[in-house]
């Protein structure tokens, strides 16, 4: 595949099977890097470990709540293609 991405990073959530991981293999073999967000741990690990930590890594992270967007903020990815349902933060 051609290199689209050139070593951009992606965070993609629900990386860790399904549609997600389908949208991270994609950009993986389009030359990206990802950022597997999943709740999986056992999964998500595998994925990342199958594709090479200078191409993915993992991050274990409930995206059920929108309280998990620090990570976003933290990993900085210039592309965030949500592939898991996010919902607002619970009531504190």
């Amino acid at each position: 595949m051609t290199e689209v991405f050139g070593g951009e990073v992606a965070l993609v959530t629900g990386a860790a099977s399904g549609i997600g991981h389908g949208i991270a293999r994609a950009f993986v073999e389009s030359g990206g890097r990802v950022v597997i967000a999943d709740i999986d741990e056992r999964k998500g690990a595998a994925t990342a470990a199958m594709w090479g930590e200078d191409k993915a890594r993992f991050i274990r992270t409930d995206v059920r709540h929108a309280c998990w967007y620090p990570v976003k903020a933290q990993s900085a990815p210039k592309i965030y293609p949500p592939s898991a349902g996010e919902t607002a933060c619970p009531a504190t």
